[in-house]
């Protein structure tokens, strides 16, 4: 299941997953970087990923449902 989604995600999204992560771990390198940002930009990935994720698992609920 979430090879399906991941696939589906990233297909979708590709370009902009690599920008957050590459963000993230920038953030993480970086000497400079507060716990409290690298935090932030954390939790706002997860937040957006959730959305598409949350739905697409609604998707399925209502297929499953529907067999």
């Amino acid at each position: 299941m979430w090879h399906r989604y991941t696939h589906k995600y990233y297909k979708q999204d590709f370009e902009n997953s690599l920008k957050i992560h590459r963000r993230i771990i920038d953030l993480l390198k970086e000497k400079n970087s507060s716990p409290e940002e690298i935090e932030k930009v954390v939790r706002e990935h997860i937040e957006i990923a959730l959305k598409p994720f949350l739905s697409t698992m609604k998707e399925l609920e209502s297929i499953i449902r529907d067999e």
